[in-house]
C-alpha cells in the first residue's frame, strides 16, 4: 500500500518546522553562551543533512 502524496508533503512540512525550531534554539543557546562555536557548527551540519533529507522527501512525494 503506497502512502498518499499529500501525507508525505505534510510530513516533510512538519519535519521542516521542527528542524527550523531546533536551529533557532541552537543559535539562541550559542548567543547565551550555553554551547560553544564548535557545538553550534556540529548542529548546523546535522541541520544541513536534515534539510537535504527533507528536500529528497518532497521531491519523492511530488514525483508520485
Amino acid at each position: 500500500m503506497s502512502i498518499p502524496d499529500d501525507l508525505n508533503i505534510k510530513e516533510a512540512a512538519i519535519l521542516e518546522r521542527k528542524a527550523f525550531a531546533a536551529m533557532e534554539s541552537g543559535h539562541l543557546a550559542f548567543r547565551q553562551g550555553k554551547i560553544s562555536a564548535i557545538e553550534l557548527f556540529l548542529l548546523a551540519d546535522k541541520w544541513e543533512l536534515a534539510e537535504e533529507a527533507l528536500r529528497c522527501m518532497e521531491k519523492t512525494a511530488q514525483s508520485r
